[in-house]
């Protein structure tokens, strides 16, 4: 079976740029793993952090609450 791109998921390092940003990284860690899904929330992906399995969407580009710092395969 050869693997594609899309079928490895991606990790991310997040940094907070609000309050709220801030605090989710203090709750649940700056690694947070891509979940491979067929469909998106307004172009953007389901992450769940490394720590404490806690879920959530962020966009890519322009994410209000979130910087990504540093994007790898996992």
């Amino acid at each position: 079976m050869t693997l594609l791109a899309r079928d490895i998921p991606r990790s991310f390092t997040l940094r907070g740029i609000t309050g709220h940003g801030k605090n989710r990284i203090r709750e649940h860690g700056s690694v947070w793993v891509e979940q491979p899904l067929s469909m998106s929330w307004d172009n953007g992906i389901l992450v769940t952090s490394v720590e404490t399995l806690d879920s959530r969407w962020i966009k890519e580009i322009d994410d209000p609450n979130f910087e990504i710092v540093s994007v790898s395969d996992s």
